[in-house]
């Protein structure tokens, strides 16, 4: 691409609700930008494998040339703004291959653009958009337009492939907190260290152990025990397992471990808690050496 640079060819900045464009496609780069109000984008890929995304405020999407797509939008009003563009060849401005052999994000940018590409705004791309659409509009400032609107594009490519960076950089943070919260609850009765949690997530446990704060507002040990303390009070609440089984099955690795957890956040013990509710505790159809529908207090 040097040498190449873009070219509008087209913009607007629309109201819709209720409208439906057909499937097409055209020699042209488009940008949409969801400035307010949500959308569904349809894209066709070379197979006709259609591809339904849903596009809300401060979203947006750029869509290659020759890609078959359509706008769909339903009862809301949707504000769209458009911009249409090619790459043309102009030795006299800074080209996009020139910004690739400076930036490494716009080179991973460009190299994640395959037929569309999805981007998470922050802000900074709809401060570009409209400054390009503000001076596309103005018609008093005639010298060096083309210059200025070229620069303008650059800019605006560069701050694409920033939001771009950062936002798949947030990606990744939520996807490891997921793979996280997945783990411990499906662990959470077995003895859990960090380690094998950050091990599973495939980041250092320290980072995990600080993305983790940071994001649910809690350290790892703190929700693991909040989770097995949760789940006991559903097993004292829906069985009449002992409170040594009911530590066990939980995941506490000693009765006083499960004490010392249960009263820091209930403010009493595991036994006093099922003394106070079991009155209004009917277990039906518990197997073994208990009796069906009995009712009764229950005591180590």
């Amino acid at each position: 691409m040097n040498g190449y640079n873009l070219k509008i060819k087209g913009y607007y900045s629309q109201y819709w609700n209720n409208y439906s464009m057909n499937f097409h496609k055209h020699e042209r780069i488009e940008i949409m930008y969801v400035a307010s109000g949500i959308c569904n984008i349809l894209i066709l890929d070379q197979n006709e494998k259609e591809t339904n995304l849903l596009l809300r405020q401060g979203e947006m999407i750029m869509i290659d040339e020759d890609v078959w797509h359509k706008l769909c939008i339903g009862n809301e009003i949707c504000n769209i703004i458009n911009l249409e563009f090619t790459l043309e060849q102009n030795v006299d401005c800074f080209s996009i291959g020139a910004l690739a052999k400076k930036s490494k994000s716009f080179t991973h940018f460009l190299e994640s653009f395959k037929d569309y590409i999805l981007i998470f705004d922050d802000g900074e791309i709809l401060k570009s958009i409209t400054g390009i659409l503000h001076e596309l509009g103005d018609k008093h400032f005639a010298t060096d337009k083309e210059l200025f609107l070229n620069l303008m594009c650059t800019t605006l490519l560069l701050t694409m492939s920033r939001v771009y960076e950062s936002s798949e950089v947030e990606l990744r943070k939520v996807v490891h907190i997921k793979k996280a919260i997945m783990f411990i609850q499906e662990n959470y009765t077995k003895p859990l260290k960090i380690e094998e949690i950050s091990q599973y997530v495939n980041i250092n446990s320290s980072y995990l152990e600080r993305l983790f704060k940071k994001s649910i507002g809690e350290s790892i040990v703190n929700y693991i025990n909040n989770l097995r303390v949760n789940k006991a009070i559903v097993l004292m609440d829906a069985t009449p397992l002992s409170i040594s089984e009911i530590s066990q099955s939980v995941g506490f690795g000693t009765r006083q471990q499960f004490n010392n957890s249960f009263k820091k956040r209930k403010g009493i013990s595991p036994q006093e808690y099922r003394n106070k509710n079991s009155q209004n505790v009917l277990w039906f159809g518990f197997t073994g050496d208990y009796k069906h529908s009995e009712k009764k207090n229950y005591k180590e």
